[in-house]
């Protein structure tokens, strides 16, 4: 399944991952990596955060295809100071998600990334 792949954006690159955290995230002021979490269709209350470690952080999701680096079209984002953001849905649409973690001003550096959701 390479959903949105053939439509030119950077769908196809996309670390696939599931629930869970990972650690130790870096990047450079306007760079990040980008990731895609598969939803089953009874999937509820899906959270997505960055904590931790230091620097600023900019958190865009976009559901089907890739959010833009400045995230100007992001279906959802958390530009807060510092690098603990948050997007939450309490029903999310089954189906990819892409989750791209920005660096602001200064990149952030150390820090993890937690999706949780339930299954019902």
């Amino acid at each position: 399944r390479a959903a949105g792949a053939s439509g030119g954006g950077d769908e196809a690159t996309a670390v696939g991952i599931g629930a869970g955290t990972l650690s130790k995230l870096s990047a450079a002021a306007g760079q990040g990596p980008l990731y895609r979490l598969d939803l089953p269709a009874n999937a509820r209350n899906l959270q997505i955060r960055t904590l931790g470690g230091s620097g600023q952080l900019k958190l865009y999701v976009r559901a089907i295809r890739a959010p833009s680096a400045d995230g100007s079209d992001a279906d959802y984002s958390s530009v807060r100071n510092g690098t603990t953001q948050n997007v939450q849905m309490a029903l999310p649409v089954s189906g990819s998600y892409f989750i791209r973690p920005v660096g602001g001003s200064g990149g952030y550096a150390n820090v993890s990334l937690s999706v949780s959701y339930s299954v019902q």
